[in-house]
């Protein structure tokens, strides 16, 4: 039949079968590089993710660090960098929970995740609200209150010129 057909309309017909197959090929193409597109933006949120994970691996070593730091020097600067740093971790596990939210397990260790570092948190606010107090520095707080005193009493004691309260007083002090 094909044979058979003028030679224009052998001419069309395999140009139509050219351009047919063209933008059947066309469509493949753009079926799959949308494919390839949405591949690639999955992977780039597992990455992220990936990347998230690993920064609250160290926002917890960086809280632990503002805590020691905190401890050993009393300084008030290390509980501003130690709520800071509870927060990019609470932060870091809302993104987790987002990217597996599909995942009822993940969703659920993320869920204790929050309630531990919560508990962690009030716990550290405890312990510093217990150094405020007692004071950071011997003239802040309780300590300050007591070194004001004893001096008082110092005072008192150099108008009485007794050696045996003055001596009793330093061995109380000490």
């Amino acid at each position: 039949m094909f044979r058979n057909a003028r030679l224009s309309i052998q001419i069309n017909l395999i140009t139509l079968i050219g351009v047919v197959g063209f933008v059947i090929s066309a469509i493949l193409i753009a079926i799959n590089l949308n494919k390839i597109v949405d591949l690639q933006e999955q992977q780039n949120q597992a990455a992220a993710a990936l990347q998230d994970a690993n920064d609250l691996k160290y926002m917890f070593l960086n809280a632990r660090r503002n805590e020691k730091d905190f401890l050993i020097r009393l300084n008030e600067k290390y509980i501003a960098n130690h709520d800071t740093t509870v927060a990019t971790a609470r932060e870091l596990i809302g993104r987790l929970k987002v990217f597996h939210q599909d995942e009822p397990q993940n969703i659920d260790l993320a869920e204790k995740l929050i309630v531990k570092l919560e508990a962690y948190e009030q716990q550290f606010q405890m312990v510093t609200e217990s150094w405020q107090v007692l004071g950071l520095t011997e003239k802040d707080g309780l300590q300050g209150s007591l070194r004001a005193s004893v001096h008082n009493v110092e005072s008192t004691l150099k108008e009485y010129s007794e050696d045996k309260l003055s001596v009793l007083m330093l061995m109380m002090r000490r």
